[in-house]
Protein backbone atom coordinates (compact mmCIF):
# COMPACT_ATOMS: atom_id res chain seq x y z
CA UNK A 1 0.00 0.00 0.00
CA UNK A 2 1.37 3.30 -1.11
CA UNK A 3 1.63 6.04 1.22
CA UNK A 4 0.15 9.49 -0.48
CA UNK A 5 2.22 12.46 -0.38
CA UNK A 6 -0.08 14.34 1.60
CA UNK A 7 0.33 11.93 4.66
CA UNK A 8 4.67 12.30 3.81
CA UNK A 9 3.99 16.03 4.01
CA UNK A 10 1.86 15.88 7.44
CA UNK A 11 4.75 13.39 8.70
CA UNK A 12 7.73 15.81 7.52
CA UNK A 13 6.06 18.99 8.93
CA UNK A 14 5.32 17.62 12.27
CA UNK A 15 9.27 16.60 12.33
CA UNK A 16 9.83 20.25 11.34
CA UNK A 17 7.74 21.52 14.10
CA UNK A 18 9.87 19.37 16.91
CA UNK A 19 13.71 19.62 15.21
CA UNK A 20 13.30 22.42 12.81
CA UNK A 21 14.94 26.42 13.51
CA UNK A 22 14.94 29.41 11.75
CA UNK A 23 17.29 30.87 8.49
CA UNK A 24 17.24 33.32 6.14
CA UNK A 25 17.59 32.18 2.35
CA UNK A 26 19.79 34.00 0.37
CA UNK A 27 18.94 33.83 -3.35
CA UNK A 28 21.34 34.40 -5.87
CA UNK A 29 20.28 36.40 -8.47
CA UNK A 30 23.61 36.61 -10.41
CA UNK A 31 24.49 39.84 -9.40
CA UNK A 32 23.91 39.53 -5.31
CA UNK A 33 22.06 37.88 -3.05
CA UNK A 34 18.42 38.32 -2.14
CA UNK A 35 17.43 37.83 1.29
CA UNK A 36 14.42 36.11 2.17
CA UNK A 37 13.16 35.49 6.47
CA UNK A 38 12.00 33.08 8.39
CA UNK A 39 12.53 29.54 6.49
CA UNK A 40 12.35 26.61 8.38
CA UNK A 41 15.66 24.28 7.83
CA UNK A 42 16.90 21.21 9.77
CA UNK A 43 21.02 21.18 9.46
CA UNK A 44 22.94 18.30 10.39
CA UNK A 45 26.57 17.34 9.59
CA UNK A 46 27.52 14.24 7.12
CA UNK A 47 28.43 11.53 9.31
CA UNK A 48 32.02 9.62 8.04
CA UNK A 49 30.96 7.26 6.14
CA UNK A 50 28.66 9.75 3.75
CA UNK A 51 32.09 11.40 3.15
CA UNK A 52 32.41 10.29 -0.08
CA UNK A 53 32.19 12.67 -3.89
CA UNK A 54 32.45 16.45 -3.64
CA UNK A 55 30.98 16.06 0.56
CA UNK A 56 33.92 17.31 2.80
CA UNK A 57 34.45 16.92 5.99
CA UNK A 58 32.73 20.68 7.91
CA UNK A 59 29.84 20.34 5.03
CA UNK A 60 26.27 20.24 6.45
CA UNK A 61 22.98 18.41 4.81
CA UNK A 62 20.29 21.14 4.90
CA UNK A 63 16.86 20.46 4.75
CA UNK A 64 13.81 22.61 3.74
CA UNK A 65 10.53 21.57 2.87
CA UNK A 66 9.72 22.65 -0.43
CA UNK A 67 5.98 23.66 0.43
CA UNK A 68 7.47 26.32 2.79
CA UNK A 69 10.49 27.26 0.09
CA UNK A 70 7.53 27.97 -2.66
CA UNK A 71 5.72 30.20 -0.06
CA UNK A 72 8.29 32.23 0.27
CA UNK A 73 8.16 33.34 -3.43
CA UNK A 74 11.63 33.09 -5.11
CA UNK A 75 12.23 33.18 -8.98
CA UNK A 76 14.03 29.89 -9.00
CA UNK A 77 14.06 26.69 -7.43
CA UNK A 78 17.26 26.45 -4.69
CA UNK A 79 20.56 26.03 -6.82
CA UNK A 80 23.83 25.91 -5.83
CA UNK A 81 25.12 29.30 -5.32
CA UNK A 82 22.38 30.33 -3.21
CA UNK A 83 23.19 30.53 1.01
CA UNK A 84 21.49 29.80 4.20
CA UNK A 85 22.16 32.30 6.64
CA UNK A 86 21.87 29.92 9.65
CA UNK A 87 22.86 30.94 13.35
CA UNK A 88 24.84 34.14 12.45
CA UNK A 89 27.06 31.85 9.45
CA UNK A 90 27.02 31.77 6.03
CA UNK A 91 26.53 28.44 4.49
CA UNK A 92 26.86 28.07 0.35
CA UNK A 93 24.76 25.70 -1.34
CA UNK A 94 27.06 23.58 -2.98
CA UNK A 95 24.50 20.63 -4.13
CA UNK A 96 20.33 20.41 -4.58
CA UNK A 97 19.21 16.77 -4.07
CA UNK A 98 15.28 17.02 -4.62
CA UNK A 99 15.21 13.63 -5.47
CA UNK A 100 15.24 11.82 -2.18
CA UNK A 101 12.74 13.10 -0.20
CA UNK A 102 9.81 12.78 -2.93
CA UNK A 103 7.23 10.83 -3.58
CA UNK A 104 6.09 9.71 -7.25
CA UNK A 105 7.13 12.60 -8.61
CA UNK A 106 5.87 15.24 -5.76
CA UNK A 107 8.96 16.44 -4.51
CA UNK A 108 8.53 16.85 -0.47
CA UNK A 109 11.57 18.18 0.79
CA UNK A 110 15.48 19.67 -0.83
CA UNK A 111 18.35 18.75 0.97
CA UNK A 112 21.36 20.82 0.36
CA UNK A 113 24.95 19.57 0.52
CA UNK A 114 25.92 23.17 2.38
CA UNK A 115 29.72 24.43 2.79
CA UNK A 116 30.17 27.25 5.05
Amino acid sequence: MAISSTGIKKFYAQAFDVRSENADYLYNNGISHDSYANLRVIITTYRTDELIGSIEQGDRKVFILKDEYDALAIPENPKPGDRILFRGEYLSIVKVDDSSRSNTGDVIAYIFQARG
